[in-house]
């Protein structure tokens, strides 16, 4: 089976908790082309994780809107960095429970044009992206982003102030950190837009993650609407 073999007019794609190695689905052939119209694909939970070289195939679909890879969590910045062709097309990104850096999430937030939803939770990051990023677009610059998930990550009071003034459009906030006491939460939860419903959501196990890509949020998006 590869993707050669799927209807070319496919639009939504999910593989999450498939198991198979990716190498030889993923190829197309020299000069071949597949899934045109591809606007979503999801590889959560992928059983067997593709390499970096899978990764790097991705950028065949620019007519991707939402790329979910959460839980690939022997995935590093390398591999992530393959998917830096697709940013600037991109509505929708999961990277929970990846490898993932600041210096990647400096590098999504200054490209990804288009992103409004972003879900970074389970990762390594502190946050020191959002002030490297600020510094970059100036005092007036501002993000897309309307939904963000931080959930269990390492980031503090100060970087997810930074982050609230570049999201003014922002309607949705998951965050929850070892640096972020309850004040602190209720401190950012109170310079929230009214709009903005917030949860603070601590992991019920090490092992479980949020699964956007299953929940309403992602699956009621009219991806051709988000431009």
């Amino acid at each position: 089976m590869s993707i050669t073999q799927l209807p070319p007019t496919l639009t939504h794609l999910s593989l999450r908790e498939c198991y198979f190695h990716p190498a030889q689905f993923f190829r197309t052939g020299e000069g071949r082309t597949a899934l045109p119209a591809l606007q979503l694909l999801d590889l959560g939970d992928f059983c067997c994780p593709p390499s970096y070289v899978e990764l790097g195939r991705l950028d065949q679909w620019p007519s991707l809107r939402a790329l979910g890879l959460e839980a690939w969590w022997s995935v590093k910045d390398k591999g992530l960095r393959n998917i830096f062709p697709l940013l600037g097309f991109l509505f929708v990104l999961d990277l929970e429970a990846t490898r993932m850096s600041d210096n990647v999430l400096e590098v999504i937030l200054l490209n990804a044009s288009n992103l409004k939803y972003l879900f970074v939770g389970d990762t390594k990051i502190s946050g020191r992206a959002f002030g490297s990023v600020r510094k970059h677009v100036g005092c007036r610059g501002t993000l897309k982003i309307t939904h963000l998930c931080m959930r269990n990550t390492r980031v503090t009071e100060i970087s997810v102030f930074q982050l609230l003034r570049m999201t003014p459009n922002l309607r949705w906030l998951a965050v929850t950190s070892a640096h972020l006491p309850e004040k602190a939460l209720a401190k950012v939860e109170a310079a929230l837009p009214k709009c903005c419903r917030f949860d603070a959501i601590w992991p019920v196990d090490d092992y479980k993650y949020c699964s956007h890509f299953e929940t309403g949020v992602v699956k009621s998006l009219k991806l051709n609407e988000l431009a």
